[in-house]
């Protein structure tokens, strides 16, 4: 993925790029999360018509610090944005 197709969609997919354990570990310890939340909010999305906003727990395994910082995806949100991104929601 590049930086001019994170502009032009909006959004980026980085396939193949992280450990593929790791995105299972997430994707199990967020699953009852997320079904929870569409048991109830399917319908209703809190953002506007369509999409739906969810915190993620900044905690492993949904965390890991590959997720943010590894080399692929530093170097697309450096090249989209350039070096002086920063986090800006952090969950206490």
């Amino acid at each position: 993925m590049s930086a001019s197709e994170l502009h032009h969609r909006g959004f980026g997919v980085l396939r193949a790029h992280l450990p593929k354990p790791l995105v299972e570990a997430c994707r199990e310890a967020f699953w009852p999360t997320l079904l929870t939340y569409l048991a109830t909010h399917r319908e209703i999305p809190n953002r506007r018509p369509g999409p739906h906003f969810l915190l993620m727990p900044f905690e492993p395994p949904c965390y890991a610090p590959e997720f943010f910082f590894g080399s692929a995806v530093l170097r697309v949100v450096h090249e989209a944005m350039d070096d002086r991104v920063v986090a800006d929601q952090w969950r206490v």
